[in-house]
């Protein structure tokens, strides 16, 4: 692209980062490639724009907001859609990132409004900026308002088998990534999230939902489908001490190199016998086991638990994980301080319950569990469930999640200190998987 195009979209990746410094990794590397099209395209790893596009965006005001809205797009990972109805995911994925930059205020356009009035029939949807759950709803009762007033880029290149009687978009790129391409994508999404998870976790600002900018990036971590952002999540719940392990990091070879060069090849440094590490110690994960949740759903809660705790760079050597089964009261109560005590156990674990659902009772018990002295570093609780039950009405010292099976549950109304975090069991292992690879 020539150098005022360039110098463009400079300027507007330093007007995003002067209100949103965290997002400085996801701008730096989203390079824009020259392309004869009509509006700005993002296949999940470059931008396409011509440069008569750059300039009449920015001579029209909508150049900025263009670019945090496809950033957006990139950190949801809309760019992978898993629905059938292209329009419908468009739509959905368009007004999911809207609607994130409009509850921000960021570089508003005069449409406010209008928009607006679409929010308020979707304000459950919206609740974790949700285009899964959005998509959902227009499933069922299909939208009766122009796409127009959402889109702001072309989304052609997110669907990798483009239909041959689709128009290309001019000369410019056609198609979308293959498999390589859009694992590569994901791995440039986790490295920008990685700093973002860190900002969060030493953040004191959890009051509600989209009542500080430390919500708003945590709605962006975690308003994602898949169990891998779900466990960078647990980070949050770790608190830092001294451990019995080499502390390699510390070592410095160039002293210790020297030493073995002299006669008497001595040893100068050694490395320090303790590391300071941050895990989890502390930690409840309750199970809904009321009759509203199915054995199968169950099963869901108890695989993801031993994912939870087969992870070791989660806990220390010795976890105080304590598992709590309750419907409408307390049902069953195991602690767990390892793995193999975990898998040893549940062999012969039963589920007991099938009756009304209540959460208040996990909270008394474990206040109780504080007060006795079983719980001294808690940071948080999981739990898993449906939803539909009685919910405390006080907020608890340390922070609570509840974890949904499907993307429609976060529709429930919660109370504020409630963070509601959904996970979906077929693409766990997939997506865990596809990092790790």
């Amino acid at each position: 692209m020539n150098d005022l195009s360039k110098k463009l979209l400079a300027f507007s990746r330093d007007q995003i980062l002067t209100c949103l410094p965290s997002l400085s990794l996801a701008l730096s590397d989203l390079s824009c490639l020259d392309a004869d099209v009509s509006s700005l395209f993002f296949d999940g790893l470059r931008l396409y724009g011509s440069d008569r596009l750059i300039c009449r965006l920015f001579l029209d005001q909508a150049l900025t907001r263009t670019l945090l809205h496809i950033t957006v797009h990139r950190l949801f990972l809309h760019f992978l859609p898993q629905k059938t109805d292209r329009s419908l995911w468009d739509l959905s994925s368009d007004i999911a990132s809207e609607a994130f930059l409009d509850r921000l205020g960021l570089f508003p356009d005069g449409k406010e409004t209008e928009r607006n009035a679409v929010y308020q029939n979707l304000s459950g949807c919206l609740m974790a900026f949700s285009a899964e759950a959005i998509y959902q709803l227009f499933k069922e009762q299909p939208p009766s308002f122009s796409p127009l007033l959402f889109a702001r880029d072309d989304h052609r290149l997110w669907y990798p088998f483009a239909s041959s009687r689709e128009p290309s978009p001019g000369s410019g790129p056609s198609g979308g990534l293959n498999q390589e391409e859009r694992l590569e994508a994901l791995k440039k999404v986790k490295r920008i999230l990685e700093p973002l998870s860190e900002e969060l976790r030493h953040s004191k600002s959890h009051t509600g939902h989209g009542s500080s900018s430390g919500v708003q990036k945590e709605q962006i971590l975690l308003g994602k489908r898949g169990g891998y952002d779900f466990r960078r999540y647990l980070r949050r719940f770790s608190i830092s001490r001294e451990e019995l392990h080499p502390d390699l990091d510390s070592f410095d070879y160039i002293p210790y190199y020297y030493g073995l060069m002299q006669k008497e090849r001595l040893a100068f440094l050694e490395p320090l016998e303790t590391t300071h590490s941050s895990r989890i110690q502390d930690l409840v994960i309750a199970i809904d086991t009321s009759g509203s949740c199915s054995l199968a759903v169950v099963q869901e809660f108890l695989s993801e638990t031993l994912n939870i705790l087969s992870r070791k760079e989660h806990f220390f050597d010795r976890m105080n994980v304590h598992l709590i089964q309750c419907d409408s009261m307390i049902q069953d109560h195991l602690v767990i301080h390892s793995k193999g005590e975990w898998e040893e156990k549940l062999k012969n674990l039963t589920i007991n319950g099938r009756g009304g659902t209540d959460f208040t009772p996990v909270f008394d018990y474990v206040e109780r569990l504080q007060k006795e002295g079983e719980l001294t570093h808690l940071k948080g609780l999981l739990y898993f469930t449906d939803g539909d039950g009685i919910y405390p009405k006080k907020a608890p010292p340390y922070e609570t999640a509840f974890v949904f099976l499907d993307e429609r549950f976060l529709n429930f109304p919660v109370p504020d200190f409630i963070i509601p975090l959904c996970l979906h069991p077929e693409s766990i292992k997939e997506e865990v998987l596809l990092y790790e690879h």
